[in-house]
């Protein structure tokens, strides 16, 4: 049995935490659990996309008071997956502190303790693994009742997130509001500000109750720039608008700093990633110039910006490889076809000639054949008088 062993990280300690790689666990065509308390805490939570639902546990896979459990996601066919993202229960007293992703190919990645506070915690595998199915098995600590998870993501291949090295600055930010009445802690503050939509975390809300998106303030046109010390270059730039809000963003432009200007519309709503497919251009700065907005506050939940290209979340690397070498293959092959067509004709050619050559003409030696005829005929014309005449 295969066995890798990863690092798994915090969010709190991932600075470069963000990713464009497709999220496959919602596609799974069937999740299990060897147990679980009640229908609303059903092993297929996981995958519904809600982290810390409502009344922080329901929306959650939770088992029948059982410390150490199994949840088995089959994918339905073969995927090749790079990293899992699991969310504990944000509780005090039900954790996982240790578990394992045990892959139908046999190899098993070990991970530890999980984040208390319901964060993401990434564990990434040595080397891509390709699978059709995964047993998660969750031991909890000594405190646990029910051990469960709120949330797990399996991703594919991913690429640089290089938007978490930029310095975001907006046109306008929403203010703070009262920390009471939002149920915020006293010591919060910038909760819009813009470097918010550059921190690594689509998520409108972290479980401490920090918000975690930019929000403009009272602009139907708000603009984001995004600046970077050295120029880089975009393959693909991820939006996603703000979650749960009826301030949004539908459209807009995005302006490099060579000038070059690229038109979106149809963003949707609810913190969904919109992926922007990009020319592979060189620049220093982003600015997003929102056009096309509702309500008094729109802004972005997160701005991811990559320099590979991606489409709906799938990296496009290998297809394009595969295009490419198609028609590489095609155009080979249609040069022998030529080529053959081409000797082939030459063949025929040199062919004809010879015959040409060696079979000359009948009227070539149509003349000399008539005069031999002749002057038979007058010899013996002349034999037969002689003969006579004697």
């Amino acid at each position: 049995m295969k066995k890798l062993f990863a690092i798994a990280l915090s969010a709190v300690l991932l600075s470069q935490y963000a990713y464009a790689a497709e999220n496959l666990a919602p596609k799974a065509v069937e999740i299990t659990a060897s147990t679980y308390f009640s229908d609303d805490y059903l092993p297929t939570n996981v995958a519904d996309g809600i982290v810390r639902g409502e009344a922080q546990r329901l929306r959650a896979w939770v088992t029948d008071y059982e410390s150490e459990a199994d949840l088995t996601i089959n994918f339905g066919k073969d995927v090749t997956v790079t990293k899992a993202v699991l969310y504990d229960l944000p509780s005090t007293s039900d954790n996982v502190a240790s578990g394992s992703l045990t892959f139908s190919d046999g190899t098993v990645v070990e991970f530890g303790e999980l984040d208390k506070e319901g964060n993401p915690t990434e564990v990434v595998f040595d080397a891509p693994i390709t699978a059709n199915s995964v047993v998660v098995h969750v031991v909890s600590d000594d405190d646990t009742m029910s051990v469960g998870l709120d949330e797990i993501e399996i991703f594919d291949a991913d690429g640089v997130n290089v938007a978490l090295n930029a310095e975001a600055s907006a046109s306008s930010v929403q203010p703070d509001g009262d920390t009471l009445s939002w149920d915020m802690p006293p010591t919060a503050v910038d909760w819009y500000a813009a470097f918010r939509a550059v921190n690594g975390s689509a998520t409108a809300t972290l479980p401490e109750g920090v918000e975690n998106e930019w929000a403009s303030q009272a602009e139907a046109n708000p603009t984001i720039t995004l600046a970077w010390t050295a120029p880089i270059t975009v393959g693909t730039i991820v939006l996603y608008d703000r979650g749960g809000s009826s301030d949004n963003i539908m459209g807009g432009e995005i302006v490099f700093s060579d000038g070059t200007t690229i038109e979106f519309d149809g963003m949707p709503g609810g913190a969904e990633p919109f992926y922007i497919d990009v020319a592979d251009i060189t620049t220093d700065t982003i600015t997003i110039n929102c056009t096309n907005t509702e309500g008094p506050n729109p802004g972005f939940a997160e701005i991811e910006v990559f320099t590979e290209h991606y489409k709906d979340g799938a990296f496009e690397g290998e297809e394009v490889a595969a295009e490419t070498e198609a028609a590489a293959a095609e155009t080979v092959e249609a040069e022998v076809v030529a080529e053959t067509e081409t000797a082939a004709a030459e063949t025929v050619a040199a062919t004809e000639a010879a015959a040409e050559t060696e079979a000359p003409q009948t009227s070539d030696f149509a003349f000399p054949a008539f005069i031999g005829a002749a002057v038979a005929a007058l010899a013996a014309f002349v034999a037969k008088k002689r003969n006579f005449n004697k």
